[in-house]
C-alpha cells in the first residue's frame, strides 16, 4: 500500500468481493440471533419486522455468498453453503482461504485481460471500476431488507441482550451500506484494512518497493494463521526470519478462543508470546509487538466494561485506555525478558491497524530499524 502503490491500486479491485463477503456474514449472525433465542423475553416475532422479507433475504444472501465463495475459491468448515431459513438454529459457519490458493493473483489476471466472451470475466467500464459482479448485484437488489434489519430498534436491542458486538468485529461494514452497496464501488484503502477474509494455513506475500531508497528489492512476508490447530505449521518457517510482528488485541480481554471456550483470548496470546520469545530458532530474530485494536479497547472500556473484571491482576488501576494499554505493555515486556534466550531489546507501538495513515509511520520505522538490525548483523555499522 505505501511502498508498491502500483501493485496496491490492482490488488485493491479484488477486495470488494471480500467487504461483500463481510455484509453477508454479518447479516446472517442477525438472522442467527433472531431465530435461536431460547429465553422467552428474547424470542423474536416475524411481526416485527413485517416490511422485511425474511426468507427471500435469507436465500438471497446464500446466492450472494455461493458466487463469492467460487470466487475466492473459499471453503466452509463443513464445506456447504444454502440459506439460513426461519427458524433454522445452525448458524452459517465463516468460509476460509486455503493457503494454497492465491485468490488475489488469480484475480488480477483476470483483471488485466480476459477474451471478451469468456463468461466468467471480470470486466472494465471507461474508468476503470469493476462491472459484472452478480453478488454485488444481488445485495444491491437487497439493501433495503439489510438496512431495515440492522437500523431495527428490535434487533438492536435482542443484540444488545444477547451480547452480540458486531460493531466491535472485524469486517464490520452495516454502517456503510448506502456507500458499499451502489454502482461502481471500489474498496477504499480503509476498506480494505477493515476488511476480514479467514485464511488458513500459511500465506505468503512478495512485493517489490517502487519508492523510497529500496526500489526493486523484495521483501516476503509470511501471515500465518493464529488459531491453535494452525501454529505447528509455524516452524518450518522460523529458519532465518529476520523479524517477527506479533499482532495482540488489546480488546479482546474478555473473549474466549472459539476452538476452546475455557480459554480467555487474553490470556492465550501472551502465552504465545512467551513461547515465541523463549524459542532458540527466534533467538536472533527482532520482535516486533503491535498493541493492535486499541480503538476498539477505547470503545469497550467507554461502555462500561471493566478490564479488572477479567484480568484480576489489573487492580485497582484506572478504567481507561492508556492505563490499560500501559498494563499490558508492561506485562509483555516481562514476559520478553523472562523467556528469551538472550537479551534483545523491546519493540512495542499501540496501533489501530484501520488507521492507515498512523500505520504507515508505524510501518516505516519498524522497516528502518529491520534494514538497521540487519546491516549491525553483517557487521557494515
Amino acid at each position: 500500500m505505501v511502498w508498491a502503490p502500483q501493485s496496491w491500486r490492482e490488488e485493491r479491485a479484488s477486495w470488494r468481493s471480500v467487504v461483500c463477503l463481510n455484509i453477508v456474514k454479518s447479516t446472517f449472525n442477525i438472522l442467527s440471533v433472531l431465530f435461536t433465542s431460547s429465553s422467552p423475553m428474547d424470542r423474536f416475532s416475524p411481526q416485527d419486522l413485517s416490511s422485511v422479507n425474511l426468507d427471500a433475504l435469507s436465500s438471497s444472501l446464500a446466492s450472494a455468498e455461493e458466487i463469492i465463495k467460487t470466487r475466492l475459491c473459499a471453503f466452509d468448515a463443513r464445506n456447504t453453503s444454502g440459506a439460513l431459513r426461519t427458524g433454522s438454529v445452525d448458524p452459517q459457519p465463516e468460509l476460509f482461504i486455503p493457503s494454497n490458493v492465491s485468490w488475489k493473483d488469480r484475480f488480477i489476471t483476470r483483471l488485466r485481460g480476459t477474451k471478451a466472451d469468456d463468461q466468467s470475466s471480470i470486466e472494465l467500464n471507461g474508468n476503470g471500476v469493476l462491472e459484472k459482479d452478480e453478488a454485488m448485484e444481488i445485495l444491491i437488489s437487497r439493501k433495503s431488507y439489510i438496512q431495515q434489519l440492522w437500523n431495527s430498534p428490535v434487533v438492536q436491542e435482542l443484540l444488545y441482550r444477547k451480547g452480540v458486538r458486531l460493531e466491535e468485529s472485524p469486517g464490520f461494514f452495516m454502517n456503510d451500506l448506502d456507500r458499499i452497496l451502489a454502482e461502481g464501488y471500489e474498496p477504499s484503502d480503509e476498506d480494505v484494512m477493515r476488511a476480514r477474509l479467514r485464511t488458513m494455513g500459511v500465506q505468503e506475500h512478495k512485493f517489490c518497493f517502487e519508492t523510497g531508497t529500496e526500489v526493486g528489492q523484495e521483501w516476503i512476508i509470511y501471515d500465518v494463521g493464529g488459531t491453535r490447530p494452525q501454529r505447528a505449521s509455524w516452524f518450518s518457517f522460523f529458519d532465518d526470519v529476520n523479524a517477527i510482528i506479533f499482532l495482540f488485541p488489546v480488546n479482546c480481554f474478555d473473549e474466549v478462543l472459539d476452538e476452546d471456550p475455557r480459554v480467555n483470548r487474553l490470556q492465550d496470546s501472551l502465552n504465545l508470546w512467551k513461547q515465541i520469545c523463549r524459542s532458540p530458532l527466534l533467538a536472533k530474530a527482532q520482535l516486533i509487538l503491535f498493541l493492535n485494536k486499541v480503538d476498539l479497547l477505547q470503545r469497550k472500556l467507554d461502555s462500561g466494561v471493566h478490564f479488572a473484571n477479567y484480568v484480576p491482576g489489573f487492580g485497582n488501576r484506572s478504567n481507561d485506555r492508556d492505563t490499560v494499554c500501559r498494563y499490558l505493555r508492561n506485562q509483555m515486556k516481562d514476559a520478553q525478558k523472562r523467556h528469551s534466550p538472550q537479551p534483545r531489546a523491546f519493540n512495542a507501538w499501540l496501533t489501530c491497524a484501520t488507521d492507515t495513515k498512523a500505520t504507515e509511520k508505524t510501518l516505516g520505522t519498524v522497516r528502518f530499524g529491520i534494514i538497521k538490525e540487519n546491516v549491525a548483523k553483517a557487521e557494515l555499522v
